[in-house]
């Protein structure tokens, strides 16, 4: 499964490749908001989505690729926590919301 993580913490972008290529799946990284909208339009089953991007923000880029009828399912993965940026987030089309921190198991 090839998975597109668009993050620009190397420390978290590192940490989930690290866990996730250990499960198997293959990830591709973005580290801008430009870029990840750019990539994003390719072929991957899932995407992971940070929201405080340079260039375009997390928010954006879902809502561009949902406007453009890309269905690949969305998790978002962001330090924004509270209800309200989470209910944001599912309206512009994430299918998942995830805060960090987070531990790998979850």
């Amino acid at each position: 499964m090839r998975i597109l993580l668009i993050e620009d913490d190397d420390r978290i972008a590192d940490f989930v490749t690290r866990g996730l290529e250990t499960e198997g799946y293959t990830i591709e990284t973005a580290r801008d908001g430009n870029e990840g909208l750019t990539m994003a339009r390719g072929d991957y089953q899932v995407i992971i989505l940070d929201l405080l991007l340079p260039e375009r923000t997390g928010l954006d880029i879902c809502e561009s690729l949902r406007r453009e009828h890309i269905h690949t399912p969305i998790l978002m993965l962001t330090a924004q926590d509270t209800l309200p940026d989470k209910i944001q987030g599912f309206q512009v089309g994430a299918d998942d919301y995830l805060t960090k921190p987070f531990a790998f198991e979850e």
